[in-house]
C-alpha cells in the first residue's frame, strides 16, 4: 500500500481541525426543509423540530427561523419521522419520511390551536417530490437494487434504469475497464463520475468503478444526470452509492446464486452439434448489521451499530479449442518428409522416408522445448482437419468484504469508518495461439477502500462534515512466469526480465508453396507477452460545511484529490518469435533449428530501469473549492446558484519521463521533462524548457451552477425546475502514458525479412545495443503518441427544464428537456498524417516511397504522431418522460428518451477509440467532415422495470382468506423484470486503404447507391444494399458519412419469480428463478462493415447472450 507523507497527513489534520473545504466529489446525505405556519397561514417562529431516524433514534433538535422555516441538513439515508411543537398549538409528528441520497425533503407542518401534548400523527407520502433542488436524477432503492434480476450482480447494470443511460456494448462484467460501456445524458462513456460514501471510487486509468460493490452492502444510490449544486465536479454524471448500515435492530441475509450451462439456451448462430459452452457460475455470500451489543458489558443501541457483508463469485468455464499441434516425433526433430538443412540449401539425410535432424544442429530454444515437450505443446488426441481437440479451463474467483461502523458520541458528533476489499483473479487462455499453461494470462484485480466520515453540529444552524477516502487499485495481466533455469537455457540476453515476464511469444505461419508447411500450428509462449501491471492509487479529502441563515442555507468548503498511476511501459516485454517453415521447409523444423522469420523485444534504452520494466509513475491533482446557496426566494420559489474553481494540475510523470510534442519548431519536436534527456540524447530534436509537464497548469476553471425550482400554486404536487451549470471532464491517466514511452527509455529490436535477410538465429537474440543521439531516421520510421504542448481541461455545459407532477401519494410523472454541448474534448489525431496524394494533387498514390511519404508531413522529424489533442466537442438535446411508482406491493419504473447526440469523434482515445481511419478521424486536415451522429446515439430508448408481489393468499386481495396451508402454496410470489427496447448503433461503412491515406488504416468507402432502396427487406445475411459501397479510388478519402447507418436494435427482457416462506418471527426464506433475455430474442450484433470483406453486410454474431437461467436461495431476517 501507498503511505502518506507526513506533510500530506499535517494538511488533512488541519483540514479536519479547521472545518473548511468542501465536499469534492458527491453527496451521500440528504436534507429535510419546512416551513411551519398555524391554521391561517402565518409563519411561526422558534417552533421546536425534531428529526429522529426511525432506524437508529439519532435526533437533530432546532428552532425555526423568523419566517417559519427550518433546514437539516447532512443527514444519512433512511427513513425519518419529524415532530414540531410550540407553545399552545398541538404536536404534530409526520413519519414514515422516505429521505434519500442526496435528496431535499420537505415536510411542511400546519399547527391548530391547542396544548402542545396533544399529538396530531401524520403519514408522509410513500413517493415525495424534491421540491427545493434543481437538479434532477434517478435513484434506485434497496428494493430495486436487491430483487431486480441482474446477470452477475454489477449494480452497474442498474443505471440504465435511468433516462438517458445507455450500455454501449455487450454485457457489464467485473473487469474494470467494462464500465466505460456507459453513456448518460449524451456524455462520453469515460465523464461518468462514482463515488461511495462521498469519495472517489475511480479507477484513474479508466475512469470506471475500481470494483463492483456487492448488492448486499448498498442502501440505495442515485445517477445524477443534471447536478446543478456547486458541490459536484470532475464530470458532468454522477454515480453517489450509500453503504450499508446497521440500525437498532439486528438484520441481515445468507445468499446464494447458481447458474450454469444446462440451464442456458445455445446461441443463435451456433447450430447442433455445436454446444453450449461449459459453465459453472456460483455467488454466494451474507450480510449481518445491527447495534454493537457486548452482554454485560457494551450496549450501543442508539449509539454504536455495525455492518458486515462478504460476497464470493466462482466461475468455471471452459474455452472450447480445435488446432493443430506437433506430433511428439516431429518435437524430437524426427519428420516423415525431407527438411532443408537452411546452412546448405540441401535435404538433411534421411532413411526410409524419414528425416531427423542432427542433434548438434538444434538451437537453444528446440533444446527446450525437447526436454519438456509436454509444457509448451499438448499431443494430438483426434484425426482429421485438426489434430487435437479440447476445452481449455478458464477459472474465475472473486472474493469482496465491506465492513462499517457507525457511531454517535452525543447530540453534536458522530462518525463512520467504513473498509472495503475486493480481490478478483481469472486465468485467460490463449486459445489456438498456445493451448498450454504456459500460454495463459493471468489477470488479477485487487482494490482496498477506506472512508472515514466526521460530522460535528456546531449549533443546529451550523454543520460541518469531515471526509478522508483512500482507494487502492492494482490491475494485472501477466504471462505464465519464465523460470531462471528455462532463461539461462534461451540464452536471451538485453531485454527486459523481471518476475512478471514470462517466455518468448512463439507464433507459426504458413508459407506460400512449401508442400510440407500446409498446417498452421497452435502457438506456444507467452501469448500475453506485454505485462499489464497498473496500480492506481487515489487520496480524496474533503469537508463540508452547511450553514442555514434566514432564507439561505448556505454550502461551501474546499476538497483534494491526489491520482497516481504505476504502470510498465514497454511492449513485447518478453520477446517474439514468428516462424513460418521457409527456411527448412516446415515451420516446426524451423522452430527446433532456430530459424525465425521475424523476431523482436523492447530492449532497455539508457535510462531505463531494467529491473522494473521500464515502470513510470504518473501523478495527478485536483483542488476544487465552492460556494453553494440555495435561497428561499418566495415559500414556492428556491433559487440554487453556485460557483465551483477547479484547480486540474498538469499531469507529469515522477522522476521526468515525460514528454509533450511542440508544433512551433520546423520539422516538429519533443519538450522533454528531463534537461539531461535533451542536452544528451536530442539531438536538436528533444528539447528542454524548463517544465515537468505540458504545462503550464490551465487557470480559471470556473463552474457557475443556477438552477431554480418552483412550486405550482405552492403545493406540493407540481414542481417545475430548471437551471444552467458548467462541467469540467477528467481525464484517464492511461492517457498520458503514451507520452512517457520513447527513447532513451523505451527501445526496442525487431528483425524481419527485410531488414535482415536470411533466418534470424534465435540463439544470437540480441546483441548488445548501441546507445547515442536519438536519429531522425528513426523518429521518422517510428509511430509515437504524445501529449500536445499545452494542457487543456474539457467541459460540458449543461441546460433543462423538467416539470415533476405527483398524480398520487404513490405515482409521481416527469418529463424534461436536456441539453448540452461538450468542448474541448480530448481525442487522438493523427497530427502527422501526409497530405492526400492523387491525381487531383499531381502525386501517384502506388509509387509512394517512404521518402515522398515523409516529403508530405507536416512535421519532418517524425514519423507518424498520434497526439493526445483537446480538439474535440459534441452537442446533445433530449426529451426524458418518466412515471415512478412506489407502493407496498408495487415498486415500478417507466422512462422514455428521445434524443440526438453530434460529435466529431465519440471516444477519448485509448479506451475504445481510434485515432484514425474509418473509425477515428479520416482526415486529420479536415476534423470539421468527421462531425455526425456519435458512435453512442440511439434516438428513442425505453425502460421498464418492477417489483410486484402478486395479490394472492392470505391478506391478499384474491384468496385473503386462504389457509395457511393453502397460503404456503398460493401466497408470497413475487415478479420482477427489466425491459429495454432502443433503436441499434450508428456505424460507419469501411474500405481498404489502398493508397495509404490513412497510414494503413481501413478508409471509409465512397457511398455509389441507397443503402436501402424501395423494395429492400433487410435481414441478418444482407443488413443493406451492398452495391451501396464502393472502394474509393488510391489516394482518396472515402465519401460516405460517419456513422449514418444502424445496427439491430435492443429487445431486451430480464425477468424473474419469487416465492417467499415466513419460517420463525423475522425469518424468512425466498426461492428465486431469474432469466436473462426471457423470451430468446436473439440481440444481433454490428453486421461486417468492409467493402472488400467476403461477409459484406452480414450479420454473424450475437450482442447479448440467449436465453439464461439462474436459481437462487435467500435467508433474510
Amino acid at each position: 500500500m501507498t503511505f502518506l507523507n507526513i506533510r500530506r497527513w499535517a494538511c488533512l489534520m488541519l483540514l479536519a481541525v479547521a472545518g473548511t473545504g468542501t465536499l469534492l466529489a458527491q453527496n451521500t446525505t440528504g436534507s429535510i426543509v419546512g416551513h411551519v405556519t398555524d391554521t391561517t397561514g402565518a409563519a411561526i417562529p422558534s417552533a421546536q423540530v425534531t428529526v429522529t431516524n426511525q432506524e437508529t433514534s439519532e435526533t437533530r433538535t432546532l428552532a425555526t427561523t423568523p419566517a417559519g422555516d427550518f433546514t437539516v441538513p447532512l443527514l444519512k439515508p433512511g427513513t425519518y419521522k419529524v415532530t414540531v411543537s410550540d407553545a399552545g398549538f398541538e404536536t404534530v409528528t409526520t413519519s414514515g419520511i422516505v429521505l434519500q441520497v442526496d435528496q431535499t425533503v420537505r415536510a411542511d407542518a400546519s399547527l391548530k390551536v391547542g396544548s402542545h401534548q396533544e399529538t396530531v400523527s401524520v403519514s408522509a407520502s410513500a413517493l415525495t417530490l424534491d421540491t427545493d433542488s434543481a437538479s434532477v436524477g434517478q435513484v434506485v432503492s434497496e428494493k430495486q437494487i436487491t430483487e431486480l434480476p441482474l446477470n452477475g450482480r454489477y449494480f452497474t447494470d442498474l443505471i440504465f434504469l435511468a433516462p438517458g443511460a445507455v450500455q454501449t456494448s455487450g454485457e457489464q462484467s467485473n473487469r474494470i475497464e467494462s464500465g466505460n460501456a456507459i453513456s448518460v445524458g449524451g456524455a462520453r462513456t469515460s465523464s461518468n463520475g462514482y463515488t461511495l460514501d462521498g469519495t472517489s471510487i475511480m479507477d484513474v486509468k479508466f475512469n470506471t468503478p475500481a470494483f463492483n460493490l456487492s448488492l448486499d452492502a448498498i442502501q440505495e444510490f442515485k445517477l445524477q444526470t443534471k447536478t446543478y449544486s456547486a458541490a459536484y465536479g470532475y464530470s458532468v454524471n454522477q454515480v453517489t452509492l450509500s453503504s450499508k448500515s446497521g440500525t437498532n435492530t439486528f438484520h441481515g441475509s445468507v445468499f446464494e446464486y447458481l447458474r450454469n450451462n444446462f440451464l442456458d439456451a445455445r446461441n443463435y448462430f451456433n447450430r447442433p452439434p455445436v454446444a453450449v459452452a461449459p459453465l459453472r457460475q456460483n455467488q454466494f455470500g451474507y450480510s449481518l448489521g445491527g447495534p454493537v451489543f457486548i452482554p454485560k458489558i457494551y450496549n450501543g443501541r442508539n449509539r454504536t451499530f455495525f455492518f458486515a457483508n462478504y460476497e464470493g463469485q466462482r466461475i468455471s468455464t471452459k474455452t472450447t479449442v480445435q488446432s493443430n499441434v506437433p506430433t511428439a516425433d516431429q518435437l524430437k526433430g524426427i519428420f516423415t518428409f525431407p527438411i532443408t538443412d537452411p546452412s546448405t540449401g540441401m535435404p538433411f539425410p534421411s532413411t526410409n522416408g524419414v528425416t531427423t535432424i542432427p542433434a548438434d544442429r538444434i538451437s537453444r530454444l528446440g533444446q527446450l522445448v525437447q526436454a519438456k515437450p509436454a509444457f509448451f505443446f499438448p499431443l494430438p488426441n483426434q484425426t482429421g482437419a485438426f489434430n487435437f481437440g479440447g476445452s481449455l479451463p478458464t477459472p474465475t474467483t472473486l472474493d469482496q468484504q465491506n465492513y462499517r461502523i457507525d457511531h454517535t458520541f452525543g447530540p453534536k458528533d458522530s462518525i463512520f469508518f467504513r473498509a472495503t476489499t475486493s480481490d478478483l483473479y481469472s486465468t485467460v487462455p490463449a486459445g489456438a495461439a498456445g493451448l498450454n499453461p504456459v500460454s495463459n494470462s493471468y489477470f488479477s484485480q485487487l482494490a482496498r477502500n477506506y472512508t472515514l466520515v466526521y460530522t460535528h453540529i456546531f449549533t443546529p444552524a451550523l454543520v460541518n462534515q469531515f471526509r478522508f477516502g483512500y482507494l487502492e487499485a492494482l490491475a494485472r495481466q501477466t504471462p505464465y512466469p519464465i523460470t531462471s533455469g528455462d532463461l539461462s537455457a534461451l540464452g536471451i540476453s538485453n531485454i527486459f526480465h523481471t518476475p512478471a515476464d514470462g517466455y518468448p511469444n512463439i507464433g507459426f505461419a504458413t508459407y506460400p508453396g512449401l508442400p510440407n508447411d500446409s498446417i498452421a500450428y497452435a502457438g506456444s509462449g507467452s501469448y500475453i507477452n506485454t505485462p499489464s501491471i497498473g496500480n492506481q492509487p487515489l487520496e480524496d479529502l474533503s469537508d463540508a460545511v452547511s450553514w442555514s441563515h434566514g432564507r439561505h442555507t448556505i454550502n461551501f468548503g474546499y476538497g483534494m484529490q491526489w491520482m497516481q498511476f504505476d504502470t510498465k511501459n514497454d511492449t513485447n516485454l518478453t520477446g517474439s518469435l514468428a516462424f513460418n517453415g521457409q527456411f527448412s521447409g516446415n515451420q516446426i523444423s524451423d522452430m527446433l533449428l532456430g530459424d525465425a522469420d521475424s523476431a523482436g523485444a523492447a530492449t532497455p534504452g539508457p535510462l531505463s530501469n531494467v529491473l522494473t520494466g521500464d515502470s513510470v509513475h504518473l501523478h495527478l491533482r485536483n483542488y476544487a473549492p465552492y460556494i453553494q446557496d440555495d435561497w428561499k426566494a418566495t415559500p414556492s420559489l428556491t433559487i440554487n446558484a453556485g460557483l465551483r474553481y477547479e484547480f486540474h494540475a498538469t499531469p507529469y510523470e515522477g522522476q521526468n519521463q515525460f514528454g509533450w510534442f511542440t508544433h512551433n519548431v520546423p520539422g516538429g519536436a519533443l519538450y522533454v521533462a528531463n534537461p539531461q534527456v535533451a542536452a544528451t540524447y536530442g539531438n536538436g530534436i528533444y528539447l528542454y524548457n524548463g517544465k515537468r509537464g505540458d504545462g503550464p497548469a490551465p487557470w480559471g476553471a470556473f463552474a457557475p451552477r443556477l438552477g431554480f425550482a418552483y412550486r405550482v400554486n405552492n403545493s406540493d404536487k407540481w414542481v417545475v425546475r430548471g437551471g444552467y451549470g458548467l462541467f469540467y471532464d477528467t481525464v484517464g491517466l492511461t492517457e498520458f502514458q503514451g507520452s512517457t514511452s520513447f527513447y532513451p527509455y523505451s527501445n526496442s529490436v525487431n528483425f524481419t525479412q527485410s531488414t535482415s535477410p536470411g533466418p534470424i538465429s534465435t540463439d544470437h537474440l540480441f546483441p548488445a545495443p548501441t546507445f547515442g543521439p536519438v536519429q531522425k531516421s528513426t523518429l521518422q520510421s517510428s509511430l509515437y503518441l504524445f501529449m500536445p504542448q499545452k494542457y487543456k481541461v474539457p467541459y460540458i455545459q449543461d441546460w433543462s427544464l423538467d416539470i415533476q407532477r405527483q398524480l398520487t401519494p404513490t405515482t409521481v410523472l416527469d418529463v424534461d428537456y436536456e441539453g448540452n454541448k461538450g468542448t474541448r474534448l480530448f481525442q487522438r489525431i493523427d497530427t502527422n498524417q501526409p497530405t492526400q496524394c492523387n491525381a487531383a494533387h499531381n502525386c501517384n498514390p502506388l509509387a509512394q516511397t517512404s521518402a515522398t511519404i515523409l516529403a508530405r508531413r507536416p512535421y519532418q522529424n517524425f514519423g507518424e504522431i498520434l497526439e493526445e489533442q483537446f480538439t474535440g466537442w459534441a452537442n446533445y438535446n433530449a426529451m426524458d418522460a418518466k412515471l415512478e411508482r412506489r407502493s407496498t406491493n408495487l415498486t415500478l419504473l417507466a422512462v422514455y428518451t428521445w434524443s440526438k447526440i453530434m460529435d466529431d469523434k465519440s471516444t477519448s482515445a485509448a479506451v475504445g477509440g481510434d485515432a484514425g481511419g474509418a473509425f477515428g478521424v479520416q482526415n486529420a486536415h479536415d476534423i470539421a467532415a468527421d462531425y455526425a451522429r456519435a458512435s453512442y446515439d440511439v434516438g428513442q430508448r425505453f425502460a421498464l422495470s418492477f417489483v410486484a408481489a402478486l395479490p394472492v393468499g392470505r391478506g391478499k386481495r384474491f384468496l385473503g382468506n386462504a389457509s395457511r396451508l393453502t397460503d404456503a402454496v398460493i401466497g408470497g410470489w413475487q415478479a420482477n423484470g427489466i425491459y429495454q427496447l432502443q433503436n441499434g448503433f450508428p456505424f460507419t461503412i469501411s474500405a481498404t486503404d489502398i493508397g495509404g491515406v490513412n497510414e494503413g488504416r481501413s478508409n471509409r468507402a465512397n457511398l455509389v447507391g441507397n443503402p436501402y432502396p424501395q423494395g429492400f427487406h433487410k435481414n441478418i445475411q444482407e443488413w443493406f444494399n451492398k452495391a451501396a459501397f464502393a472502394n474509393p479510388a488510391p489516394g482518396d478519402f472515402g465519401d460516405s458519412e460517419r456513422n449514418f447507418l444502424r445496427e439491430p436494435k435492443l429487445n431486451l427482457m430480464n425477468f424473474s419469480l419469487f416465492k417467499d416462506f415466513s419460517l420463525v418471527d423475522r425469518l424468512r426464506v425466498e426461492t428465486r428463478l431469474e432469466s436473462f433475455n426471457t423470451f430468446n430474442h436473439p440481440q444481433f450484433g454490428l453486421p461486417s462493415q468492409n467493402v472488400t470483406s467476403s461477409t459484406f453486410g452480414t450479420i454473424s454474431s450475437t450482442a447479448r447472450d440467449n436465453r439464461e437461467l439462474q436459481v437462487a436461495v435467500r435467508l433474510t431476517f
